[in-house]
């Protein structure tokens, strides 16, 4: 194990300015309605609003600490309640605990913050300029800024915890007998691995009866972590300690070595599924327009809520155990390994996302020839066209193709500069002999401005220009959507004139998620409805950030449709078949793949020699064991499924290569190149 002290050193002053921001964000988040606490606006000056992903992530951090500290005091109701919270900062748990105790309940209950003497001195200043600290200060030691019957604030460097703490907290009035709560609320983080030690061998030494709480961040390996960690030490604030105990597994086994024998924990995934109910979950999703679930996701499965205790006593024990419900599922015995990827340029400066992309087949009515050349669209990202260091990232209205074999880029510049191209539509290519044409559909602007439009582009023969016009569909046309899949398919009865149709699936609005199905005619670009018949399994239709995939077959051609995010915004880990059985009707059924998959969304697909299914990337949710063997196994991981079988045989972990950014697959493309085995 390595420690990082000698890498970095803890800068007390941004550390400290880590608690202005995160209560600037914790009021935007209450502000618009995530969750309640009418106390955090005496502590902020200049009140701003924060994007919906950042105010979902405090909601988050906040929903969990509450939940475990609600169970904390139930546990203890009736009896004296002992609460120490190490770097407290401008946090409002006390007055809020405060107000949710009757007056007899409250003689029970005391309260300590403990943080930089700096910090918690503005805190105090700020709260008795608010009225919200009562009664007669009785401060009667150096360290304590404030004191009365429930709460006492400590200014006290917890780099240098010992003796003089001790002393200082007996000075409060603590109990060092009686179960004692202390949270640690990023906290730990800041401080070097020796430094957290000491804090946490000191709690074990001083308190018999004492639970620890540990909310903070995990996993700096993989792609997303890396950038996490990047951000605090640009804030001059980094994550001194993530990399001696980089997973949850990891950091369960230091608390036992370290006296806390009974430890639960779980990340912000679980915590979500299994502790907040359904009724919150679907309030959370309506109060705000929201379209980053990627970043959710991994902003979740990169934090950690643990619950640990030293006690003897079965009663604390039982809370410890008790307190966070989860899930775990066995990991899958499945055959692994690793395999390394490259990047040449010119493609290593092709950066964005929310993209639509399709291989291009010049000439060729039925689509079916190797790849070479790949055409995107749209998104949100760098252009690919006169980069500069300077550049911002903006929404993308260039096409670029891509041609493999000879290692070439080009950018196709619209010929009409007023079609913005939206982000997160689909894109085929139409069958033409003699021009190369595509149709792109759906998509959004925000989440608020979807469409449902139908655009036909064509490349000039110098593929340098493209030109874009709206189609006026026929018939009774799909909802507005975005996330969604679009592929070209041919019917069981293949009658000539229906030869290639665009099926369109699933998607979202910026209230529904849609589990329909419809046929576009490519050459008469009239729409029909799909009914869908579903077999007599169990099956969620409605999904938005799922893949699809054809398999040609002499009997027709089927889609394989696998993932996605549900209604209610849970991942899925299921694989659909869906058979045309007409221009009008499909049979869709559940694929039983063994053993069952992880969850997963936003990743790609492909079939391999019409037998082997291939999941390529998304967000996926492993088990706990998985992150603590493979903490990349979040992103960057391919699943291959042998539909002869239905069974999953084979992960594949894509190792980047060396000096390339971070490395995270989603919301991604991907194609295959060649005919090998």
């Amino acid at each position: 194990m390595t420690s990082q002290s000698s890498d970095f050193t803890s800068n007390s002053a941004q550390v400290q300015g880590t608690n202005d921001n995160s209560i600037v964000s914790k009021l935007s988040m209450v502000t618009q309605g995530y969750l309640e606490d009418k106390y955090l606006k005496y502590f902020v000056q200049k009140p701003q609003r924060r994007s919906p992903i950042i105010n979902r992530g405090y909601y988050i951090r906040s929903k969990a600490v509450r939940h475990v500290l609600a169970k904390f005091l139930s546990a203890r109701s009736n009896e004296d309640v002992q609460i120490v919270s190490l770097g407290a900062g401008f946090d409002t748990t006390f007055f809020n605990i405060r107000d949710l105790m009757n007056e007899s309940a409250t003689k029970h209950l005391k309260y300590i913050e403990i943080d930089y003497p700096s910090v918690i001195s503005r805190k105090v200043k700020l709260a008795q300029a608010a009225d919200l600290l009562e009664g007669q200060n009785l401060q009667n030691d150096k360290n304590i800024i404030y004191r009365n019957e429930n709460y006492c604030a400590v200014g006290f460097d917890l780099r240098k915890v010992g003796a003089e703490l001790a002393e200082t907290l007996q000075n409060c009035g603590i109990n060092f007998t009686v179960p004692t709560l202390f949270l640690s609320e990023v906290v730990m983080t800041y401080l070097t691995s020796g430094q957290s030690r000491n804090i946490i061998k000191w709690i074990n030494h001083s308190f018999r009866n004492a639970v620890l709480v540990v909310f903070e961040q995990m996993l700096p390996t993989n792609g997303f972590g890396e950038v996490m960690l990047r951000h605090f030490e640009t804030c001059g604030s980094p994550l001194l300690a993530i990399r001696d105990y980089p997973t949850l597994l990891s950091q369960k086994k230091r608390h036992n070595v370290l006296g806390f024998k009974t430890v639960v924990g779980v990340d912000m995934v679980s915590f979500y599924q299994c502790n907040v109910s359904s009724e919150e979950k679907e309030k959370i999703q309506n109060i705000e327009p929201f379209d980053e679930y990627e970043a959710w996701h991994q902003t979740c499965l990169h934090y950690f809520i643990m619950c640990s205790t030293n006690s003897e006593e079965e009663s604390v024990q039982e809370f410890c155990k008790t307190c966070l419900k989860c899930h775990e599922s066995e990991k899958p015995e499945v055959k692994a390994e690793e395999v390394s990827i490259s990047c040449k340029e010119p493609f290593s400066s092709i950066q964005m996302f929310g993209h639509c992309a399709s291989s291009v087949a010049t000439g060729n009515k039925d689509l079916e020839k190797q790849v070479d050349d790949v055409i995107l669209f749209g998104g949100f990202g760098l252009s690919t066209q006169n980069q500069r260091k300077k550049d911002h990232h903006r929404r993308l209205h260039d096409g670029t193709l891509l041609n493999i074999p000879n290692n070439n880029l080009k950018t196709l510049t619209p010929s009409n500069i007023e079609f913005k191209t939206p982000m997160y539509s689909s894109i085929v290519q139409k069958p033409n002999h003699e021009k190369t044409q595509f149709l792109l559909f759906g998509g959004r602007s925000s989440p608020k401005m979807t469409t449902n439009d139908v655009s036909l582009i064509t490349i000039n023969k110098n593929c340098t220009e493209h030109d874009i016009k709206l189609i006026p569909s026929q018939g009774t046309c799909p909802n507005a959507r975005w996330r969604h899949t679009a592929n070209v398919l041919q019917f069981v009865n293949n009658c000539e004139d229906d030869q290639h149709t665009m099926l369109v699936y699933g998607g979202r609005d910026e209230l529904n998620v849609h589990g329909d199905c419809w046929c576009l005619n490519m050459n008469t670009f009239i729409w029909s409805n799909v009914e869908s018949k579903v077999g007599e399994k169990d099956i969620v239709l409605g999904r938005h950030s799922h893949s699809a995939v054809k398999c040609g077959s002499e009997k027709g051609d089927i889609l394989f449709i696998s993932g996605g995010l549900d209604c209610n915004e849970e991942p899925l880990n299921d694989v659909l078949s869906l058979k045309m059985l007409s221009h009008s009707k499909a049979l869709i059924d559940r694929v039983d793949i063994h053993p069952k998959l992880p969850q997963l969304y936003s990743h790609t697909s492909h079939i391999h020699t019409d037998r082997y299914l291939i999941l390529v990337g998304g967000v996926q949710f492993p088990t706990c064991k998985e992150l603590h063997e493979n903490p990349n196994s979040l992103a960057d991981q391919v699943f291959i499924i042998d539909l002869s079988t239905n069974a999953w045989i084979r992960t594949v972990t894509l190792k980047k290569p060396f000096g390339l950014n971070s490395l995270m697959l989603h919301g991604h493309c991907s194609f295959v190149f060649g005919n090998n085995s």
